[in-house]
């Protein structure tokens, strides 16, 4: 169907053509207002151009999924990422496997943020809105450059193919369904608190709609965002055969970074809102995430580091190089030639307060982010100073991370029940001493149930310490309504209806604290060992033993997928049988040397048995690898705590919600 792949080809280019030009008149409209009723006029006709950049881009996604799901070979990203063996889901999964897809859905992305931004009726956005408006569509138009000359998915072939490459074979997972559009998504939804900050540092002016705005918007981004990454750390957990979550791979720390600028600002937007404070440094915070996320993106398509997530090095790496160094200088010379506007100085009545625990916090934050940072970093660096590459692993960051987060966890949990301006010592021993003795008891047991090491310890005092202290100020925010005639299911909720930003933000720590216990619990004091066994062979790893039954086979005859190949090992605790695991390999006809891992895991709240398999011989000889996880289910679950009190702070009724004409 080659005939119908020209016209789908020359159809998408013309759809962002027609996008590009549309971007183009938005932003010479924008920067042409000049008076008050050339504000209102234009912005109402931004809005209409919003909705066409919108279109035109869904029109672009719309076309590249079809010929994806259609088999259009004709069109060469159609080849390169697709087959007629794959799935529909898995087809459509290509979009993002290849560098073109996945600017597109960025840029798509950031469209859908823009025509929600651009349709907020409050009068302040109407008055100076048109900066942030702008702002995104000149983000949109520099992504459509690239899109558009450089790496554009609707290239043609110059001869006809009648099948395609396939799927990355790590893609072929149901979790990367999901887990690489969230991340993107995430990402790209950074842009808008980059718009609003640098709409406001432009203007040089703000209010409390902007700076309510800005705060949903981050909160939106971090939502987002976190969510892409814990659906990562699952994929890398259940497919990648090496037992962990997070490697600190160099991508992998470009998809974390900007979760810290982002939670930093949410941390300090209190401390602006209550007290006048860090209005500049705000600003600066709420562009941060975004530029991190080019950094990241420039990572990815340069070449620059070795990872399994990278694309190949291309073309377009210089051009994001130059993006990214437009969107950090930007904001920091308007910010710098600006002076010092809207400083406050700030008499603190008592250093035993909310206001310096949150500076504390944040401190904290922004030092774990710079390590993160500097040790993506270094390798580069220490290959342009001395043309040798130092590599930092992953002890580097565990030994430097770690503890930060440690100590992070543990001043996160004393500044829950501090008050604003001065808290009273006799109050705040009151609050804190039962959940500090009741976190020490649990400290010990777990020290007699083999906990050691001081940073373990530590960490686990930090994680159950945390848990207990946000819950306790929940609890008591509980018994403080004294409405008799509410149902205890009302007086649960109360807390979370009155103040949701407080209290679901309360639940996000908690579950940041189980996390840090499922960590610690899973990496510090799993077991492992690797054995070589014969089918028959029995073997045995902490209080379980294990028995080898032999191989087994099959053809899925899908997804590109050549063989399934296996061992057959039975799980038996107290010679009785726990369950029947089939870890294996996988193999693929366009990859037949890159087989990806079949893992299977026995799993409970106290611990994961994780099986991968190794390899094996003619004769079945198989070299099996098992891992005893503790805790390690109660990762996920506090990512789930985590995840629905971000919810719950999203659900707070403020002014700036978005309200649709």
């Amino acid at each position: 169907m080659p005939e119908i792949a020209n016209i789908l080809g020359v159809a998408g280019h013309t759809a962002l053509g027609v996008t590009l030009a549309s971007g183009v008149l938005c932003v010479l409209l924008g920067i042409s207002s000049k008076t008050a009723a050339d504000l209102a006029v234009t912005y109402r006709r931004q809005q209409n151009l919003i909705i066409l950049i919108f279109i035109g881009l869904a029109v672009s996604l719309s076309i590249l999924v079809y010929s994806l799901v259609t088999d259009q070979f004709a069109l060469k990203y159609v080849v390169e990422h697709s087959s007629t063996q794959m799935q529909v889901w898995y087809k459509i999964a290509s979009l993002y496997s290849g560098q073109a897809g996945s600017l597109l859905i960025w840029t798509f992305a950031i469209s859908l943020g823009t025509l929600l931004l651009s349709r907020t009726r409050t009068a302040s956005f109407q008055a100076r809105g048109l900066n942030a408006i702008t702002i995104l569509t000149i983000i949109i138009l520099a992504f459509l450059f690239p899109l558009t000359f450089l790496s554009s998915p609707f290239e043609l072939t110059s001869r006809i193919f009648t099948e395609g490459i396939g799927l990355n074979p790590l893609l072929v997972d149901p979790t990367m369904l999901i887990h690489p559009p969230t991340l993107l998504l995430g990402l790209a939804s950074t842009s808008i608190p980059f718009a609003i900050s640098l709409g406001m540092i432009v203007s040089k002016t703000s209010n409390v709609e902007w700076s309510r705005s800005l705060r949903r918007w981050t909160l939106i981004s971090l939502l987002i965002l976190s969510a892409g990454n814990f659906l990562g750390a699952w994929w890398a957990y259940t497919v990648l055969g090496w037992g962990g979550y997070w490697g600190w791979d160099p991508v992998e720390n470009c998809a974390i970074l900007p979760l810290i600028p982002l939670a930093v600002l949410l941390h300090s937007k209190p401390l602006q809102e209550r007290l006048g404070l860090f209005h500049t440094w705000n600003l600066m915070l709420g562009c941060l995430p975004f530029v991190l996320a080019i950094f990241g993106t420039f990572n990815v398509r340069s070449g620059l580091i070795t990872s399994v997530h990278s694309f190949a090095e291309s073309d377009i790496g210089p051009y994001f190089l130059g993006l990214l160094a437009l969107t950090l200088l930007t904001p920091a010379i308007l910010l710098a030639l600006g002076g010092r506007g809207h400083s406050v100085m700030h008499n603190y009545d008592s250093v035993l307060s909310r206001e310096t625990g949150l500076i504390i916090n944040n401190f904290l934050l922004l030092s774990i982010g710079l390590v993160i940072l500097g040790g993506t970093l270094f390798p580069v660096a220490s290959e342009l100073a001395n043309g040798a590459r130092i590599v930092v692993g992953p002890l580097f960051f565990a030994d430097t991370v770690g503890p930060l987060l440690t100590i992070l966890l543990i001043f996160m949990a004393f500044t829950a029940p501090l008050v604003w301006t001065k808290t009273l010592k006799k109050y705040y021993l009151q609050q804190i001493k039962f959940p500090i003795i009741l976190a020490l008891l649990i400290s010990v047991f777990a020290v007699i149930l083999g906990a050691n090491g001081l940073i373990n310890c530590l960490a686990i005092f930090a994680g159950v310490f945390g848990v207990l202290i946000h819950l306790f100020e929940i609890c008591r925010a509980i018994t403080k309504d004294t409405e008799i005639t509410s149902s205890p299911y009302d007086r649960v909720l109360q807390p979370f209806k009155r103040n949701p930003r407080r209290y679901g933000g309360y639940i996000a720590h908690i579950g940041l604290a189980v996390m840090a216990i499922g960590i610690i619990s899973s990496t510090a004091y799993e077991s492992r060992n690797r054995f070589t066994v014969e089918p028959g062979d029995s073997f045995a790893l902490g209080n379980y033993s294990f028995k080898y039954q032999g191989l087994w086979g099959q053809k899925p005859g899908k997804n590109g997928i050549e063989i399934e190949a296996g061992t057959e090992v039975t799980l038996m605790e107290n010679n009785e049988i726990v369950s029947v695991l089939r870890p294996g390999r996988r193999f693929f006809y366009a990859a037949p040397n890159q087989p990806v891992a079949i893992v299977d895991i026995d799993t409970n709240l106290i611990r994961d048995v994780y099986v991968f398999t190794q390899g094996w011989d003619e004769k079945q000889v198989a070299e099996i690898q098992i891992l005893i996880k503790p805790l390690v289910q109660w990762l996920w679950i506090g990512a789930g705590l985590y995840i629905g009190g971000v919810l719950v702070s999203l659900s707070a009724k403020d002014n700036s919600l978005l309200k649709n004409s």
